[in-house]
């Protein structure tokens, strides 16, 4: 009878890859249980080194990886275990915190990414959170912090400054929501998202995520337009403006349509709900 398996031999190996070690010791604990010896995972070596080792893959991913990439890796390694008549069921569940935690690193890094309207790694958000994500009110307060509004010292009415760079941000925001709806159409046809969805819900992943309240809507959006972030961004101006006399209201709408039109960011029959409003200001006026 023999005592151990060849697979043991793992127990002093330093492993350059997480995921090499994952497969070698769920492969070597279901086989070790025709053996009387047994090697468990605090037996091995890299046990020392694993759970930073495989934070920094899932977390920082090659040139040839996304983050996506990475964590079906890990997902498919997990499923595999179960699937084991043997498996090491403490390990199973160190690898499953481990994995949770770096989601909820990454999905941090990328909220602060989008602060600065960088959302290269949106669809990570949208795989595992069920919150209504919603990313008009970002692009929006990004174009309009170059609305500067000041109160007159001689009356109630409000001085409204508009800074040129207003312009390079609308585009900006443009071109950001043509790329995510790339992004999120490419995340529907690779037909992943009832993976990610097993962990979703689960208390030790939604106790380690805070999605800010700027990234939060009434409704989830899955595909963006320049008509709604039009939309999103008048009604804010309005609010903006609120303070101003109907005439003041008028001017400043007119002139804002007019630039949009004159630098051709929008036709007049995408701004046409907005110049009807502003007309009816000085109908409101008399």
């Amino acid at each position: 009878m023999e005592f151990t398996i060849k697979e043991h031999e793992m127990k002093n190996t330093m492993y350059k890859s997480p995921l090499t070690f994952i497969r070698d010791y769920i492969f070597m604990y279901n086989k070790q249980a025709t053996v009387p010896y047994k090697l468990y995972f605090q037996d091995m070596q890299y046990s020392h080194y694993y759970e930073k080792s495989l934070i920094t893959f899932l977390t920082r991913p090659s040139k040839d990886n996304t983050f996506i990439d990475n964590f079906l890796e890990i997902d498919e390694i997990l499923e595999t275990t179960k699937s084991l008549m043997f498996y090491d069921k403490a390990f199973y569940h160190n690898t499953l915190s481990i994995y949770m935690k770096s989601i909820a690193i990454v999905i941090d890094k990328t909220i602060t990414e989008m602060e600065m309207l960088d959302f290269t790694n949106i669809d990570i958000l949208y795989l595992y959170s069920h919150e209504n994500i919603n990313i008009y009110k970002i692009l929006v307060n990004n174009i309009l912090k170059n609305i500067v509004i000041t109160q007159t010292n001689t009356s109630r009415d409000i001085n409204i400054e508009i800074k040129p760079q207003i312009w390079f941000y609308f585009v900006k925001c443009v071109d950001i929501i043509e790329n995510i709806n790339r992004r999120l159409v490419d995340l529907d046809n690779r037909k992943i998202k009832e993976i990610p969805s097993r962990y979703c819900n689960e208390f030790a992943l939604l106790k380690r995520i805070c999605i800010p309240e700027n990234i939060i809507g009434q409704n989830r959006i899955n595909q963006y337009s320049k008509a709604d972030l039009l939309e999103n961004m008048f009604n804010k101006i309005k609010e903006l403006i609120d303070g101003a006399n109907n005439d003041k209201k008028y001017i400043f709408l007119s002139n804002f349509i007019s630039e949009m039109i004159l630098r051709e960011l929008c036709n007049e029959q995408e701004l046409d709900k907005y110049i009807k409003y502003s007309k009816g200001l000085l109908d409101d006026h008399q």
